[in-house]
Parts: structure tokens; sequence; C-alpha cells
């Protein structure tokens, strides 16, 4: 594995789709300066937990910032089906919300067609769905972090906690 060229591959993304190495950093949450150390290759011994979450902050395939494959559109097409696979109740939350279906892929677009006009279909690049749905999962859960961070706390009474503690205890014993 080389570290230059995957550093080389992080920062070429990076910069095409406009990222910044802050906003990667709070992605995948590690400081501004461990991304830099990746793409200038100063990391000896890189972590895949680490590389994976880059990847995933980058929506491209690990194996790309691996160097075991060219980046091409047939990797973008297999990660998107990947991404919708693994997400798929936030996914169709999105579609919900917006009032859209998304019906697969051609030519490196998602074919949407919106439940208020079927006669119309939009072709949207796989990249920007994805971080438009990236996007909104980020806002997301910064809205949730206020709105808890707003909230009254309260204790939770520990009789209740190891009630159902016995409860599961019984349960994966059956």
């Amino acid at each position: 594995m080389d570290v230059y060229e995957i550093g080389k591959r992080i920062r070429e993304i990076r910069r095409a789709r406009g990222y910044t190495l802050e906003e990667i950093a709070r992605n995948i949450g590690v400081a501004k300066s461990t991304i830099q150390r990746y793409e200038n290759g100063l990391i000896a011994n890189p972590k895949l937990p680490v590389l994976q979450a880059i990847a995933w902050s980058l929506n491209v395939d690990l194996r790309f910032l691996l160097c075991k494959q060219p980046y091409s559109i047939a990797d973008d097409l297999k990660y998107f089906d990947t991404k919708i696979k693994e997400n798929r109740n936030y996914y169709n939350c999105i579609h919900d919300y917006f009032g859209f279906r998304c019906f697969g892929e051609s030519d490196g677009n998602v074919e949407i067609i919106l439940d208020s006009n079927h006669n119309l279909t939009y072709c949207i690049n796989i990249r920007d769905y994805l971080e438009f749905c990236h996007l909104l999962r980020e806002r997301m859960d910064y809205e949730f972090k206020v709105l808890l961070s707003r909230a009254k706390t309260v204790k939770t009474d520990t009789k209740i906690m190891d009630i159902f503690d016995a409860i599961n205890t019984i349960c994966k014993e059956e």
C-alpha cells in the first residue's frame, strides 16, 4: 500500500468534490491535521477504519483509495447501490419527505420521478444525489444535537433498567 498514492487520491477526490479538509475531518470525527497527514502520505500505517470513513465521506469505493482499482463510473454505480441497500430506511424517509421515487441508475445518473408529476423523469448525477443525502443526514444530526442540548435531562429509574436487563438476559437464553 503506497501511502503517497493513497494521499494523492484522497486529495484529488476531495478537491474535485469541493470539500475542505475541515469538512472531511468533521464528517468522520478526526482532526483536520489527521486528514492533512493522510493526504501528504505522512501516516506510515494507515488505519483501515479511518480510510473507510474517508472513502464514505468522499462517496468513493475504499478500493479506489487503496489503489486496488482505477476510478470509474461502474464503481460509482456499485457504490450507489451498496449505499442505498445499507441505508434503505434513511433513503426511503428522504424520498417520502420530498415526494419522489428513485428508480435505479443509468450512465452514472439516478432516475427520479416526483410524486406530484409522474410525466417527468429527472436524471441526477449519482455523486450529487449521494452528497445531497449525506448533507441532509449531517444537518439532521446537528439539529438533533441542538435539540438534545436544550432538553431537560431526567434520571432513569435504576429499578426499571434492572427489569429491562433481566428481560433481555432471559430472551437471550431462550
